[in-house]
C-alpha cells in the first residue's frame, strides 16, 4: 500500500456545511493524514426521499482528497435508515427477546430477514458502488457498522423465527425425531411434532441448546448479509471489501467473516488495558493470515454524551505502533472533527468541533512522521509465529454464553476474560509468539496446538482434521473442557467425550466443580507436576484414568475424591502425540506445562521482557526485528535478543543487553546484519 495510506481519520462531511470540506482536508494533510473514512451512516444525505440519489457531497470528498494525493475507505451506509424508510416501512427494524422495539434513530437496529430493508439497503449499496467504483484512489470499502455490536440474541421478529426453523430443519436434515433425540427434549415436554413448532427463544429459562441454536443461525444471517453487500460492490469495483469488527466474540463469526471478505477490519478501544489487545491483533491478523486494517481507534479518549478517561502522554505512538507491529497496515482515527451535538459529541478526536487542534496534535504528527519514515519496516516484515498455535472461537463462545457450565474462582464464566485475558495473555507474557486462531484456521505449520475450553470440536469435521495433524506429528494440548459437547449443544452418552477420551486412551472417570472459596469446607485444589506443586484454577476437575498407552504428568493433590486420579496426562498417537488438561492450571503452572511440552518441540522463549512490555517478532525482506513496546504506563525493561538498532531512536545494542524502556515508549530492533 501507498504510505499515504497508514494512517486515517473517519471523517463525516454530512455533519458540516459543504464549504467545510477543503478546509478539513487541508488540515488533514497538514497533519500527515493520508486516508479518510466516510458515508457510513450517511443514507439520508445519498438518498433524502426515495429512489432520489445524491452522492454530491460525496463525490466532492473522494475528488479533493483525490487532489491532494489522498485515499478513501467507503462506508455502506445501511447501519442507519433515513426517516422517509423508517416511517414507510417500520418493519424494518429488529425486535428483541425481552420485548424492546428498536426504531428510527440509533444504528445497526435493523433486521436482516426484512425483505424492504434488504431491498433498501442492497440497492443503496449499489447505487454507490456504481458512482464510486472506478475512483482509484478509493481503496477500500466498509460495509455497515460494528455489525457483531448486536448483544443478547438479535432480533426475534415473526420473519426471524421462521428463517430459524427453516435453518434448524436444514441443518438436522427435516428430520424432527433427529432434532429431539440430540437436543434431549423430552425434558419440560419440550418435545415438537414438527420444525414449525420450534419457537424462538424468550426472557426466561429456556433450553441452552436451542439458544445456541438461534445464535448460529444469527452468525449465518450475518455472513450472508456481508457476502450479499461485498458481491454488489465487486460487481463495480476492484477494491478490496470487508466490515469492521470489535473485539467481541459475539453475534459475529470471525471465521465467517474472513470467508466472505477481502480484508480483515478492527475498531480497537481498549481503554486502559492495552496488553489484552494484542491477542485480538493476533487474530484478526491470523483470521486471512493476512495485513489488516485497523478502521478505528481512539487518538486521546472515547466517549458518547459522556467523556471516558484521558489516555497520559505517548499513548498516541504506543497505540498506534501496537496495531502496525501487531499486523495492521494503516491506524484510522475515529474521528477528525468531534460532532458538535447529537450521540457521541463528547468523543475524542484529532480536532475539536469547532476546529481548534487538540492537545495531542504534536504527537499525531510526530507519529504520523515516524511511520512514513519507516514505512519499509511496515511493509517489509510481518509477524512471525514460532509453531505454537491456539483455537479462540466463535462458536465456542456461543456454548459457553448459552450454558456456562462452571463457575472460575468464584465468578461466573466468561468466554472472554478467561481465553483472552488470562491463557492468552500468558503465552504471551512467556514470549511463547503463539499464534491466535479461528476455530477453521490454517494449523498445519503449526507444531503445538492448544485448544483450551473448546466444548465443540464435531462441527466443519475439526475434531477428524486435529487427529491427522497429530498423526503426522503434531502436538495436540486439548483441554480443558474441550471436546465435551456435541454439535447439537449436549453432553455425549456413553462417554464424557466425543472423541478424545479414545485417541489419548484416558477415562474421565467423573468431573467436579470447584470448591465454593465462601463456604465451609473449601479446598485449594493443586496437582503435582514432576518434583513441583502446581495451583489449578477453582473451576472444573475431570478425574482421568490413564490407559496403558497413556502416562500421567502430573496427579491431583489435597482432593479424597480425586486421589488416585490424573490431572494431566499425554499419549502416543501415530507420529505426534496428545496432552490433556484435565483442569485449568493457574497462569504460573500453565506457562510451566507449556514450556516443557513446547521445548520438546523446539519452541522457546524468543525474547525476555518485564511483564508491562510487549514483544512482537517480525521478519521478511526488511530484515528480522522485534518490537518491544511498554503497554502499562510503568518502567520496564527487555533484553536484546542479537545484535540490533533501534530503528526509531538510532540506539545499538548487543545481544543480551538488558535495556530500560520507559512509559509507553516503542522500540523496534533491527538485527544487524
Amino acid at each position: 500500500m501507498d504510505t499515504n495510506t497508514f494512517l486515517g481519520v473517519a471523517y463525516y462531511p454530512e455533519a458540516w456545511d459543504i464549504s467545510q470540506v477543503e478546509t478539513d482536508l487541508d488540515k488533514m494533510r497538514d497533519y500527515g493524514i493520508g486516508c479518510v473514512r466516510i458515508a457510513e451512516f450517511a443514507w439520508k444525505t445519498m438518498e433524502p426521499e426515495e429512489g432520489k440519489f445524491d452522492f454530491s457531497l460525496f463525490r466532492k470528498v473522494v475528488d479533493e482528497c483525490k487532489k491532494r494525493g489522498m485515499y478513501v475507505i467507503m462506508g455502506t451506509p445501511a447501519a442507519c435508515p433515513p426517516i422517509w424508510l423508517a416511517q414507510k416501512c417500520p418493519d424494518i427494524y429488529a425486535r428483541y427477546y425481552n420485548g424492546k422495539e428498536w426504531h428510527h434513530g440509533a444504528r445497526r437496529n435493523t433486521c436482516f430477514n426484512s425483505e424492504n430493508y434488504i431491498f433498501y439497503s442492497d440497492r443503496i449499496t449499489e447505487e454507490m458502488a456504481r458512482e464510486f467504483g472506478g475512483d482509484d484512489n478509493i481503496i477500500g470499502w466498509q460495509i455497515d457498522n460494528e455489525i457483531d455490536s448486536i448483544k443478547d440474541y438479535g432480533c426475534v421478529c415473526p420473519r426471524c423465527t421462521q428463517a430459524f426453523r427453516d435453518w434448524v430443519s436444514k441443518k438436522f436434515g427435516g428430520d424432527v425425531d433427529k432434532f429431539n433425540r440430540e437436543m434431549c427434549t423430552g425434558v419440560f415436554s419440550m418435545k415438537i411434532d414438527d420444525f414449525s413448532q420450534l419457537d424462538r427463544p424468550y426472557d426466561q429459562w429456556y433450553h441452552p441448546g436451542i439458544r445456541a441454536l438461534w445464535m448460529q443461525c444469527k452468525e449465518e444471517e450475518t455472513a450472508q448479509y456481508i457476502a450479499r453487500q461485498r458481491a454488489i460492490i465487486k460487481k463495480y469495483s476492484s477494491a478490496p471489501v470487508g466490515t469492521d469488527m470489535m473485539p467481541t466474540f459475539t453475534a459475529m463469526s470471525y471465521a465467517k467473516v474472513a470467508q466472505n471478505t477481502d480484508v480483515m477490519q478492527f475498531n480497537e478501544y481498549a481503554f486502559n488495558r492495552y496488553a489484552e489487545i494484542y491477542p485480538w491483533f493476533n487474530y484478526v491478523y491470523n483470521s486471512k493470515k493476512q495485513p489488516f486494517w485497523q478502521t478505528e481507534t481512539s487518538c486521546c479518549w472515547n466517549g458518547s454524551a459522556t467523556s471516558n478517561y484521558m489516555r497520559p502522554h505517548g499513548f498516541v505512538a504506543m497505540n498506534g505502533w501496537s496495531a502496525l507491529v501487531s499486523g495492521a497496515e494503516n491506524v484510522n482515527y475515529w474521528l477528525w472533527r468531534a460532532h458538535y451535538g447529537a450521540h457521541e459529541l463528547m468523543h475524542g478526536s484529532v480536532i475539536e468541533s469547532n476546529g481548534r487542534d487538540r492537545h495531542i496534535k504534536g504527537e499525531v504528527m510526530d507519529f504520523a512522521e515516524s511511520i512514513r519514515r519507516h514505512s519499509d519496516f511496515i511493509k517489509g516484515t510481518r509477524p512471525t509465529c514460532s509453531g505454537l498455535a491456539m483455537i479462540m472461537s466463535c462458536n465456542a463462545n456461543i456454548d459457553f454464553m448459552t450454558q456456562s457450565m462452571y463457575y472460575i474462582d468464584n465468578k461466573p464464566f466468561d468466554y472472554r476474560e478467561v481465553l483472552n485475558n488470562t491463557l492468552a495473555l500468558s503465552l504471551l507474557k512467556a514470549r511463547l509468539r503463539p499464534e491466535f486462531l479461528t476455530e477453521n484456521g490454517d494449523f498445519s505449520d503449526a507444531k503445538v496446538l492448544f485448544t483450551p475450553l473448546l466444548p465443540d470440536i464435531q462441527t466443519d469435521g475439526l475434531d477428524k482434521k486435529i487427529l491427522n495433524w497429530v498423526e503426522n506429528g503434531g502436538v495436540w494440548i486439548a483441554g480443558p473442557l474441550t471436546d465435551v459437547r456435541t454439535r447439537a449443544h449436549a453432553k455425549f452418552i456413553g462417554s464424557a467425550t466425543g472423541v478424545l477420551e479414545k485417541a489419548a486412551d484416558i477415562t474421565i472417570e467423573f468431573t467436579l466443580p470447584a470448591y465454593d472459596a465462601n463456604a465451609v469446607g473449601y479446598r485449594e485444589i493443586s496437582m503435582q507436576y514432576a518434583s513441583s506443586p502446581l495451583k489449578a484454577r477453582q473451576m472444573s476437575f475431570d478425574a482421568i484414568r490413564p490407559g496403558k498407552k497413556a502416562k500421567t504428568l502430573a496427579a491431583y493433590r489435597n482432593e479424597e475424591y480425586l486421589d488416585g486420579y490424573a490431572a494431566i496426562t499425554e499419549t502416543p498417537f501415530g507420529k505426534g502425540k496428545i496432552v490433556v488438561l484435565g483442569c485449568l492450571p493457574d497462569n504460573d503452572a500453565l506457562i510451566a506445562v507449556l514450556n516443557d511440552v513446547c521445548g520438546v518441540a523446539g519452541i522457546t522463549p524468543f525474547a525476555a521482557a518485564s511483564d508491562n512490555v510487549m514483544a512482537v517478532e517480525r521478519s521478511g525482506s526488511y530484515g528480522e526485528t522485534v518490537a518491544f513496546i511498554e503497554t502499562e504506563y510503568l518502567p520496564g525493561s527487555f533484553t536484546a535478543p542479537f545484535d540490533a538498532t533501534d530503528i526509531l531512536s538510532g540506539k545499538k545494542y548487543k545481544k543480551g543487553d538488558v535495556a530500560a524502556i520507559d512509559k509507553y515508549q516503542v522500540a523496534i530492533l533491527k538485527k544487524d546484519c
